[in-house]
């Protein structure tokens, strides 16, 4: 079997491989992946078997810890955006801020949002309550858009349960530890929300595009739901899988414990969600329930799959000799985790940058980076939190034409592709270097 520099050479070239693939081939991340794991497990000497059962073990084992939090995590964002609690989440957040404050009102209104619904999905679904508000204010629909676009963007990498993060979290085996997660993402966020709104303002200054230039969509008056119904499915969830990272904490009763292990584990917590969720039109929207079901499942399985197949990378990786070796050469020393921070950053970075997809960055580089650090000794769970933080911060640099969501916001906003680099792709440089920062610095506290 193939050990140190011949091992490290082969690794690369695999890394290479699958950027090559997905960036200039635009093989599906999924296939990738899988002939990534059986070409490494094969020339690195494992064998065919030996690779076959790492690979069918380690995806097995992913798809177990996270694979129905990724799949109730998309319902219930499915069932946010088709009763309409999106909307009203988003209308009562602007009402709390007031027009005065419409750009920083609206950075919060798609970071909130963006926790539940994809990023993309987000912002077609906010565009038009974008563009009335820009005719009811002096700010312009473009500025509106980069502020909407890059809080949407900031929830989409970070905070879970969007399925970058969970899927990191599983190659981590940390589906029980999200809550740790979630805290830490909201926290590290407030810096790269400030930094798109700094953009957005920017932008305000030039006023030159305007509602009228974006995409017209005839909308009929809806009735939405109240928010405090419409916030309830999806802060519910996050508030059982934040106390259930505080269990430990508390000197409680053993019935009345295993009760709440039980309600705060992500899955429960989740699928309490989205039973709350559906009950926000009440029982006579039940017949459209399969359907929003059925398309939610539409996205959340390419999501899965790439997530299965990246912890089978992983555990082909784990059982070669690089795994063992890299525990030997960090073992009796005093190695501090925060320098894997950076290291993890730029590959997740690297990946974004060459194939677009935010999420494939987050998996690739976890199913990476996880078997290396397997025998690292975290002194407290937060600290391997923020190394998925740290992932997710290079998961941000940078969106640009590669990315569908560039399009997306440059089809919807109008805004010409020179200013959409200026704005948007500058501004995602810049927030996943205060992610990366604030996630080092938060770091020195545990």
């Amino acid at each position: 079997m193939l050990t140190g520099l011949s091992l490290i050479i082969l690794i690369i070239v695999i890394l290479v491989m699958i950027i090559g693939a997905c960036a200039i081939l635009k093989w599906h991340p999924f296939l990738v992946l899988v002939i990534a794991a059986i070409v490494l497990g094969v020339s690195a000497g494992m064998g065919t078997e030996a690779t076959i059962d790492a690979l069918l073990q380690g995806g097995g084992a992913v798809f177990a810890s996270i694979g129905l939090i990724i799949a109730l995590g998309t319902i219930l964002g499915e069932t946010l955006e088709k009763t309409g609690a999106i909307t009203a989440i988003a209308t009562a957040l602007l009402k709390k801020t007031g027009k005065e404050k419409i750009l920083p009102g609206i950075s919060l209104m798609g970071a909130v949002t963006g926790i539940p619904v994809f990023c993309d999905s987000g912002f077609v679904i906010l565009s038009s309550l974008a563009r009335s508000l820009s005719k009811q204010s002096s700010v312009s629909y473009g500025a509106i858009s980069i502020a909407l676009a890059t809080g949407l963007y900031t929830s989409h990498v970070l905070i879970p349960p969007t399925p970058g993060p969970l899927a990191a979290a599983g190659n981590f085996n940390m589906a029980g530890d999200i809550g740790w997660i979630m805290l830490l993402g909201i926290v590290v966020s407030i810096p790269a929300i400030i930094i798109g709104w700094f953009f957005a303002r920017k932008l305000n200054r030039q006023n030159e595009i305007h509602p009228e230039a974006g995409i017209e969509e005839e909308v009929a008056p809806v009735i939405l739901p109240r928010f405090a119904f419409c916030i309830l499915p999806l802060l519910l969830p996050v508030i059982l899988i934040a106390m259930g990272s505080m269990i430990p904490f508390f000197n409680l009763k053993a019935s009345f414990n295993s009760v709440l292990i039980f309600i705060c584990n992500p899955n429960i917590a989740l699928l309490l969600g989205v039973f709350t969720a559906f009950l926000l039109p009440g029982f006579s929207q039940r017949k459209k329930w399969n359907s929003w079901i059925q398309h939610a499942l539409t996205q959340a399985g390419p999501i899965i799959l790439i997530t299965a197949a990246g912890g089978a990378l992983g555990a082909v990786l784990k059982a070669t000799p690089l795994a063992a070796e890299f525990e030997n050469m960090i073992a009796g020393k005093n190695f501090s985790l925060i320098i894997f921070y950076p290291i993890a950053f730029l590959l997740s970075a690297g990946l974004k940058t060459a194939q677009g997809s935010s999420t494939a960055a987050l998996i690739i580089t976890s199913s990476i980076m996880a078997p290396l650090l397997a025998g690292m000794p975290f002194n407290h769970v937060a600290e391997k939190a923020l190394l998925v933080l740290s992932i997710g911060a290079g998961a941000m640099v940078v969106s640009h034409a590669n990315d569908s969501y560039f399009w997306v916001i440059n089809q919807y906003s109008k805004l010409p592709v020179s200013r959409m680099y200026r704005y948007f792709t500058t501004a995602t440089f810049f927030m996943g270097i205060a992610v990366l920062a604030s996630c080092m610095l938060l770091s020195l506290l545990f």
